[in-house]
């Protein structure tokens, strides 16, 4: 089965309720393209997850395929994002420039796939 990324449009505010996890199906992703934002918050507790897988040419957050990726930050949670094989775990896909990432708090861990960075272009 194939699945279609998360499309961020505008500015999005995703908030990752505690002792909850959103896991994210192999390939689907979240994609923010540039001159969008997706802002990341844990609750009260900063106990919620993501967990994203990205595609093949696909950032596991941020760009696609030759596309530059739009702005990403994170103030809390718990995020784990595995780029695809030829992207970023956060930032760029495939041929594609990473926006600015911000961590502003909670525990990232992005790993990417072994032709792309863990955060970046």
């Amino acid at each position: 089965m194939i699945y279609k990324p998360i499309v961020i449009s505008g500015n999005v505010t995703l908030i990752l309720c505690d002792e909850k996890t959103l896991e994210l199906e192999d390939g689907a992703g979240i994609t923010v393209d540039e001159g969008n934002t997706l802002t990341i918050y844990g609750q009260e507790n900063e106990t919620g997850c993501l967990w994203v897988p990205g595609s093949e040419d696909y950032a596991a957050i941020g760009g696609g395929t030759g596309k530059a990726a739009g702005d990403i930050i994170i103030n809390g949670g718990s995020i784990l994002a595995n780029g695809g094989k030829n992207a970023a775990g956060i930032g760029g896909g495939n041929g594609g420039a990473g926006g600015t990432v911000s961590i502003n708090g909670g525990t990232v861990k992005a790993d990417g796939g072994p032709n792309g960075s863990g955060i970046g272009g």
